[in-house]
């Protein structure tokens, strides 16, 4: 069992997560065990939210470096060598144990650092973490905060919790595609915890996001870049200029084809369209909600209510997959849709 702090709106709420979500306590020699989960529920769900594990790498409460993951090996054949990067599926996970440097066996890993670094850059979206301690205390972190702190994230119908909450995931990318800004996330675990002498409910949602001794996003990341902090505790950390510059919401370009390919059809009152239409920050594939009628064309975050019958404009059509212009007899006003129906080769229906 495992309590981690998710955001209904801005509140902060201790949530229970599911006993599948965590990882293995056997065999950890001293290491520890982490789970990345990511977006969406089914595998080819989400199209691109799996790809590269990222590199990973543990510190304890001094921040001394602890453990690694190295997420690849490499083969080679006739004086030729290569890497081959371990990945993770859409709607999947990925365990990976971390094994202790010598002489720190057992040692808490307070501090988790990922590191997106492969060299064929492809970006996850992360729905979830949950580490498991030598010691066996168990921690977790949800994509819900990268949301929150104005970072690149989607709906990812993964029901994290016995309650059925959905959390967010949160885009990490090494080349900034799409102007996907984060590279390297930085956690420390206790402060997602219930445990209020970390962090907990004792403090707003927002102070998670100022705070980097807490958490902290970067633009860049290195296997030997270092933990950056000001101090050792966790109240009373100046604020990193790269923490601060990448919670701006910024304009997205224009996304894959294999993305703009995809449609969403929600009728879970956990996912709005509205909210992906109005955040600066969310990426990912166009988007209805049932339960909001409403529609996000995600390549313009532009929002536009269901279409309730067959002499309804200015709407999209769920059946048909098209947005219906307000003058159906007027080549202006239809040349400003954008034709959806032959554009989705993959359409995904969520409950």
């Amino acid at each position: 069992m495992a309590f981690v702090l998710g955001i209904i709106g801005n509140t902060i709420s201790v949530m229970n997560l599911a006993a599948g979500f965590i990882p293995s306590s056997g065999d950890l020699d001293g290491g520890s065990r982490v789970r990345l989960g990511v977006g969406l529920d089914t595998s080819g769900g989400l199209s691109e939210a799996g790809g590269d594990v990222p590199y990973m790498r543990t510190y304890n409460a001094n921040r001394d470096f602890i453990g690694e993951f190295f997420p690849g090996h490499r083969e080679g054949v006739f004086g030729n060598s290569w890497m081959v990067w371990d990945e993770v599926d859409d709607g999947s996970f990925v365990d990976a144990w971390v094994r202790p440097r010598r002489d720190h066996e057992g040692q808490q890993p307070q501090y988790l650092e990922l590191n997106m670094i492969a060299d064929d850059e492809d970006g996850i979206c992360l729905a979830y973490v949950t580490h498991v301690w030598p010691d066996g205390h168990t921690f977790g972190w949800i994509g819900d905060w990268g949301r929150h702190c104005g970072h690149a994230w989607y709906h990812s119908n993964i029901v994290i919790d016995d309650a059925g909450h959905k959390t967010a995931c949160t885009w990490l990318d090494k080349n900034h595609d799409n102007h996907i800004k984060v590279n390297s996330l930085k956690l420390h675990m206790p402060s997602f915890g219930r445990d209020e002498t970390n962090g907990g409910t004792a403090h707003s949602s927002d102070w998670y996001c100022h705070h980097p001794a807490a958490i902290q996003f970067f633009d860049r990341g290195d296997p030997l870049f270092w933990w950056v902090l000001e101090g050792r505790g966790i109240d009373g950390v100046a604020e990193s200029q790269d923490q601060h510059e990448q919670q701006q919401p910024h304009a997205f370009s224009r996304r894959s084809e294999s993305l703009a390919g995809r449609l969403i059809i929600s009728n879970s009152t956990a996912h709005g369209a509205t909210e992906l239409c109005e955040s600066g920050s969310s990426y990912g594939p166009d988007f209805v909600s049932l339960a909001e009628g409403q529609f996000c064309d995600m390549e313009t975050h532009t929002l536009y209510p269901l279409c309730e019958d067959n002499s309804a404009t200015s709407c999209f059509d769920v059946d048909s997959r098209d947005l219906r212009p307000a003058d159906l007899g007027s080549v202006v006003a239809r040349s400003s849709f954008v034709v959806k129906r032959a554009k989705y080769g993959k359409v995904m229906e969520w409950h």
